[in-house]
């Protein structure tokens, strides 16, 4: 897995490493705006003859831009010009940065003007590539509507169609947290191109419209450094599926069967997310798959998936508001003694809300306490209607959740997604759960407090019933002996693979649940 730091870490990083000797700060500045233009080419192949404005701060950022210009003058057609305005702060510029200046004075493509005080700001036009290197990392406080940079940035926004490439970060915009930002006050890039590390901010839905398409410029540092700094924070990479896969596949403690699972659900509401359910974890690779649904349902699953086994019916069911089946101990507890041979249990939608179904669970809980367990949003609505039962939800199980679902659920107001996840966090170290947090990008929280971001998969499109499918993968994987905290990082991972390689070949907007289902042995031929 991948570190994302925290601003702090980042300068620390920055700091040994200078102090290491991997490179000067001269060498590191060269390199970002080396890369920022090679970056640049990629985005626009016309960026020859597109005329820029490049905004450059005080900062490292401003020193990175002053160098994407001088690389810029080089490579521009003859009669185009680079037009830079230059904010100086009150000490004066920094060493590296004096010196840029000062070759951008002598070239007659480059018209630099430097802003102590007053400032007019330039005509901005369709063609014009906007480069904003105003901050970075090393704004010290959130922007203000009313203040002098706050207008700039709402100038730049609100110009008619710029592009807009920001270095590092967009300014305005913090890289850890941004529950002060103030309305109109952080530049909506079109492009981002960060320095060596992704940013937390980055990872939440609420600041996409900030950095628009992100890239990383990546500058090998001190690896001694990053891996001595602990942080909460990580991202899931192609390798942590492949290296997965192939302990479990190679562990000699394992048994040769690929796993048994069981899903619990029922209703016939229900009967297509449980089909979507069963359908991703017999595609995930388990063994064997059962279903404890109601009477009604049994049939009809039992046409629609001939591969799966359909168990004896759940006494959960009411009609005319009575039960239909006994609720003594005896029968609840004789139906859980035929559930001893699977090794990870899901729970899906369609579970009555009724005193029985809450007898069922508690007994199931305590008589499998060494099996694993996996629920979905609907399921878990029935422990957040009771305490009593939140209480008893098994330690390290998984739970899958929407953020709007963990809203409702747990009765939170979450304005953004970076507090939603600090909440469901929260949850998770307090019951000792795994919380897979769907969103902009897909949180898994651990018991540990650590969050893990899954970056696999489509932001373009809800899709229908992936949750169902989404519980059929980690519902796999569990009864493959993937511990909770493999299963939960590697599942999302895999949905999020299937739905590329979908949009691949076809397109976002058509993507559906039953797409990704089929896509997944695609996913698992190439990690072959």
């Amino acid at each position: 897995m991948r570190k994302i730091f925290t601003e702090a870490n980042i300068k620390k990083i920055y700091s040994e490493s200078l102090e290491e000797g991997i490179c000067t700060i001269q060498e590191l500045i060269s390199f970002h705006a080396s890369q920022f233009v090679s970056e640049l080419r990629v985005c626009y192949e016309d960026y020859l003859s597109r005329p820029f404005i490049i905004f450059s701060g005080p900062s490292y950022n401003g020193a990175i831009g002053l160098n994407i210009a001088l690389i810029l003058s080089e490579q521009i057609r003859a009669g185009h010009q680079i037009e830079i305005f230059l904010f100086k702060p009150p000490l004066g510029l920094s060493k590296e940065a004096t010196l840029l200046k000062e070759q951008l004075l002598t070239l007659p493509n480059i018209l630099l003007h430097e802003i102590d005080n007053q400032f007019t700001p330039p005509q901005i036009e369709h063609r014009h590539i906007i480069i904003d290197a105003l901050f970075g990392t090393d704004l010290p406080s959130p922007l203000k509507p009313d203040s002098g940079f706050g207008k700039l940035i709402k100038y730049i926004n609100q110009s008619e169609g710029p592009n807009i490439v920001s270095v590092d970060i967009p300014s305005g915009l913090s890289s850890d947290s941004n529950q002060d930002l103030h309305p109109g006050c952080a530049i909506q890039a079109t492009h981002t191109f960060c320095l060596d590390f992704p940013k937390l901010s980055s990872f939440f839905g609420e600041n996409r419209e900030f950095y628009g398409e992100l890239r990383i410029l990546d500058f090998k540092l001190s690896e001694r450094v990053e891996k001595q700094l602990d942080t909460r924070y990580f991202e899931t990479t192609d390798h942590d599926v492949v290296l997965s896969l192939k302990r479990n596949k190679l562990s000699p403690a394992l048994p040769a069967t690929k796993g048994e699972a069981l899903l619990i659900g029922g209703g016939s509401e229900s009967i297509g997310s449980l089909i979507l359910s069963t359908r991703g974890c017999l595609h995930t690779g388990v063994s064997h798959v059962a279903i404890q649904t109601t009477e009604e349902e049994k049939y009809w699953l039992q046409m629609a998936i001939p591969e799966v086994k359909v168990i004896d019916s759940l006494p959960l069911e009411y009609k005319d508001s009575s039960p239909q089946v006994t609720t003594k101990k005896d029968s609840i507890h004789s139906k859980i003694s035929a559930l001893h041979s699977y090794t990870a249990i899901g729970l899906g939608g369609g579970l009555d809300r009724n005193p029985t179904v809450k007898q069922y669970l508690e007994n199931l809980f305590f008589s499998l306490s060494d099996k694993q367990f996996v629920f979905d949003e609907e399921a878990i609505g029935i422990f957040t209607e009771d305490d009593d039962l939140l209480d008893v939800l098994p330690e390290k199980s998984i739970l899958i959740l929407s953020g709007s679902a963990f809203d409702r659920l747990f009765k939170v107001i979450s304005t953004t997604e970076e507090q939603r996840v600090e909440q469901a966090s929260a949850f998770a170290k307090r019951k000792m759960v795994y919380i897979i947090l769907q969103g902009y990008r897909t949180a898994i929280c651990m018991p540990d407090g650590k969050v893990i971001f899954n970056t696999s998969g489509t932001n373009e499109k809800e899709v229908q019933g992936g949750h169902y499918v989404l519980l059929g993968i980690v519902l796999s994987l569990l009864a493959q002996n993937y511990s909770p905290f493999t299963a939960s990082i590697i599942a999302p991972h895999l949905y999020g693979l299937a739905c590329n390689l979908y949009i691949g070949k076809y397109a976002h907007f058509s993507l559906t649940a039953s797409d990704i289902i089929k896509t997944l042995p695609e996913v698992f031929r190439q990690f072959k």
